[in-house]
C-alpha cells in the first residue's frame, strides 16, 4: 500500500475497512466463546438490569431456584442475597464478593467485577467451598495420609487449632499431636507453619 501506484493505493484503501470489520468480528467471536467458558456469569448495570449472561448463567436463571430475572432485573431468590447484591451495586462495590445463606443452608458467593466500559458489572458465581470430608479425601490421595491424618490435616487447613480439631474428631489432644507428628514426618516438613503452606498449595489443585 505504500507503493506509488495509485491503483494499488486505491485498492488498499477500499480493502482496509473490510479487514478492520473482519478483525472486530473475529475478536467478538473469540470473546463470546471465552465468555461461555466462564463459570455462571451475568452482566448487569449498577441498577441490577440484566444486560447479558453466559450459557451456564442462563440455565441457572431459567431454573429459578437460586437466581431469577424479573422485568429484566437480575436478583438472587434468597431475600438476604437480593438485598446484599442491590446494596453492593448501588454503592459501586465492585471487585468484591457478596455472600449469603440459601434456605437449604448452602452458602452462595458472587464475585463483582467492574467492566472496562464502567457502565456494567460482571457477577460470577464462585464454586461452593469444599466440605472438610472432601478436603480430607483429596489430602489423603495427594499426600498419602491415613484417614485420621487427612481428617486432622483438613481441620488444620480450615483454621482449627490442634485442640479444636481433637475435640471435633473426639480424640485426645495427645493423640491429635501424635497424628500431627506423623503427618510432618510423612510429608517431610519441619513444622506446622510449613505444613499449612503445603496443605494450602495442595488444596488449590
Amino acid at each position: 500500500c505504500g507503493d506509488d501506484d495509485q491503483v494499488k493505493r486505491a485498492r488498499c484503501a477500499a480493502l482496509a475497512p473490510h479487514v478492520h470489520e473482519a478483525a472486530i468480528a473475529t475478536r467478538k467471536a473469540l470473546q463470546a466463546a471465552l465468555f461461555d467458558q466462564l463459570p455462571p456469569t451475568w452482566i448487569v448495570d449498577h441498577g441490577g438490569y440484566l444486560r447479558e449472561a453466559n450459557a451456564a448463567a442462563q440455565a441457572l436463571t431459567r431454573a429459578g431456584e437460586r437466581f431469577r430475572a424479573v422485568d429484566g432485573y437480575f436478583a438472587p431468590v434468597a431475600p438476604s442475597g437480593a438485598v446484599l447484591l442491590r446494596r453492593a451495586l448501588a454503592e459501586g462495590g465492585v471487585d468484591t464478593r457478596v455472600s449469603w445463606k440459601e434456605s437449604d443452608g448452602r452458602e452462595t458467593t458472587l464475585l463483582l467485577r467492574a467492566l472496562p466500559d464502567s457502565a456494567g458489572v460482571a457477577l460470577t458465581l464462585l464454586p461452593e467451598p469444599r466440605g472438610s470430608d472432601e478436603v480430607a479425601l483429596m489430602l489423603a490421595a495427594h499426600l498419602v495420609l491415613t484417614a485420621r491424618q487427612s481428617e486432622l490435616a483438613a481441620h488444620l487447613l480450615t483454621g482449627h487449632t490442634l485442640a479444636d480439631a481433637a475435640r471435633v474428631m473426639r480424640i485426645s489432644r495427645h493423640t491429635a499431636n501424635e497424628h500431627l507428628v506423623a503427618i510432618l514426618r510423612r510429608v517431610g516438613v519441619p513444622d506446622r507453619k510449613t505444613l499449612l503452606a503445603l496443605l494450602r498449595r495442595v488444596a488449590r489443585r
